[in-house]
């Protein structure tokens, strides 16, 4: 629970990460099992955020040095579907073939309970710590490179 006794207390929400390196619960790598699967799905309305790890770290950082305390979201503003990821990962992956249908994040039978929109209003953060976040396309490309580079 919040309180007001909390003053030097910084409560940060984040956009799902992607380092460029091997370990973790990688989206991409996680997806690439998915997608290696038969008859794979992914939803084209389940939408949220991505980010490096290495500009959520940067921005964490601003946000501490500017003395900021509350709660923000420090979250990519440019959201992206599950099957826009799985379409990048198909088609610059190249140690295994790939696949997916796309469909509704509603046909979908999910194990645990997960949301279908997944994107957080980042206006404190923009006009508090002018964050920067690159394009999500580019962060999986990037990563792919990395996997790729690596035959995983």
């Amino acid at each position: 629970i919040w309180s007001k006794d909390n003053k030097d207390t910084i409560i940060g929400r984040t956009s799902w990460n992607i380092n460029y390196g091997e370990g973790g619960r990688c989206l991409t790598q996680v997806m690439i099992e998915s997608l290696k699967k038969e008859n794979a799905r992914m939803a084209v309305d389940n939408i949220f955020t991505i980010a490096s790890a290495q500009e959520t770290a940067e921005n964490i950082y601003k946000t501490i040095s500017k003395k900021y305390t509350g709660f923000m979201h420090l979250a990519s503003p440019t959201a992206i579907s599950r099957y826009e990821i799985a379409q990048i990962l198909i088609d610059n992956y190249e140690s295994e073939y790939l696949s997916c249908t796309p469909c509704r994040f509603s046909e979908l039978s999910i194990s645990r309970n997960r949301s279908r929109m997944n994107v957080l209003d980042t206006t404190l953060s923009i006009k508090t710590i002018e964050p920067k976040y690159s394009d999500p396309k580019l962060i999986i490309a990037k990563k792919v490179v990395y996997l790729n580079n690596q035959n995983l």
